[in-house]
């Protein structure tokens, strides 16, 4: 367990200069420790200890030289939550798919909590969302509120991390190529409530086997999806959507959030950027954004949420920097539902080989030539839906980056 005074002395090295590193690199400076920031290209042996970088694989080489060497390797998660005072309410929120927008929910709900009791805490909504945990470590107080979405990267550096809540929406297989194998991806996901006890709660859908598997033995209280009769869900789409309020309910309900101001939240949220974003509508031709639906799973969510099998009317733009997976699952809605598959980026190949459709295939290899193609082609009624099921590691930083080159293009058409 990372131990501030224990560690005050020693020296320390931050691996990765991404927004996590940069953020605890401030937060022990700040600290007055004596500490480093590196990438694992630079000569990196011979610290004390070290602070890792999530998106640094425990198979990277330095890494596996620092752990031959027996020296301490903590997250960023946890060195920020152990500058936290005692007495705050850590709400922690994992899954393969929906973690985003549970994570929004709920912190809408915990926020609206604390206004209509007049409270005079805080709610703080981070982790893999917006900043993280280190960036706000000196700013909580006793009582606070932290909401976090937590990614298996950041589970899988977490040893000691112990939520007062936790939820594990979903796990179907992602980023093996990070951990090393689906099993080892489980095992991270899974962290989140490793270290909680009968005083805490886990909040898991009961009708997925996988995570009713895993959580058998769980030691805290168990409380599965649910949403009484007398709340309205928020009008988002999605039966996914649903599955998501019913989540972020238990998660307050497990907090004592009376129904009114779980209510209110509900009425008031409108989604997120990038997931189902239903944000354009040009001569009666809709365009959703799902820039966030980086695997098959979450594509095939997207499908079921606007395929209708009387309509052919969908132009999907798939693909992106492929991840292993098989694209064969999204075949039958794409015969049922799919005019066009706009393929792009790096994933073609393997896009085509799996899909084995070339008559609905269309290489339009960059997001542009794809929006271009949609535009000319499409007739009213028409969905141009970018979910490609694949990263956006190709072309594009970051998701968030790709869809809003869509978006951007989307509106060069409209003006």
């Amino acid at each position: 367990m990372f131990n501030p005074k224990k560690f005050k002395s020693k020296k320390a090295c931050v691996l990765g200069a991404g927004k996590s590193g940069q953020a605890v690199f401030e937060l022990l400076k700040q600290k007055k420790f004596n500490v480093v920031l590196k990438n694992t290209e630079d000569d990196v042996l011979g610290y004390d200890f070290y602070i890792k970088s999530p998106g640094i694989s425990f198979n990277n080489a330095v890494i596996k030289k620092i752990v031959a060497q027996k020296k301490p390797i903590f997250s960023e998660l946890e060195v920020g939550l152990a500058f936290a005072p005692n007495g705050i309410n850590i709400i922690a929120i994992t899954g393969t798919n929906g973690k985003t927008t549970t994570t929004e929910l709920t912190s809408k709900i915990f926020k609206q909590h604390i206004k209509d009791k007049k409270l005079k805490n805080s709610v703080f909504t981070c982790g893999n969302i917006g900043f993280p945990v280190s960036s706000f470590a000196t700013k909580i107080k006793k009582g606070d509120f932290l909401v976090l979405e937590l990614s298996s990267y950041q589970l899988e550096d977490s040893t000691y991390f112990k939520p007062t809540v936790s939820a594990l929406l979903n796990i179907t297989n992602d980023h093996v190529f990070h951990h090393g194998s689906f099993s080892k991806y489980i095992k991270a996901k899974c962290k989140i409530f490793g270290n909680q006890n009968k005083s805490d709660f886990l909040i898991i859908n009961q009708r997925d086997v996988l995570v009713k598997k895993l959580t058998a033995r769980a030691k805290p209280k168990i409380l599965h999806f649910a949403m009484p009769k007398k709340l309205t869900p928020p009008k988002i789409k999605g039966g996914h959507n649903l599955q998501n309020a019913m989540a972020s309910y238990q998660m307050a309900n497990a907090m004592g959030i009376s129904i009114s101001s779980i209510q209110k939240a509900f009425d008031n949220f409108k989604g997120v950027e990038h997931r189902i974003e239903e944000f354009a509508k040009i001569n009666d031709i809709t365009f959703i954004n799902d820039s966030k639906a980086t695997n098959v799973d979450s594509t095939i969510t997207a499908l079921k949420t606007f395929c209708k099998k009387e309509n052919k009317n969908i132009f999907l733009i798939l693909g992106g920097k492929d991840k292993g997976d098989s694209y064969k699952p999204l075949k039958k809605y794409i015969d049922a539902s799919i005019k066009k598959v706009l393929v792009i980026g790096n994933a073609e190949k393997e896009i085509v080989r799996d899909l084995k459709i070339t008559n609905k295939l269309v290489l339009s290899k960059t997001m542009e030539e794809a929006v271009n193609f949609a535009f000319k082609t499409a007739k009213k009624g028409d969905i141009v839906l970018l979910s490609p099921a694949c990263s956006s590691f190709d072309c594009y930083k970051n998701f968030e980056i790709r869809g809003k080159d869509f978006k951007q293009l989307v509106k060069k058409l409209s003006s």
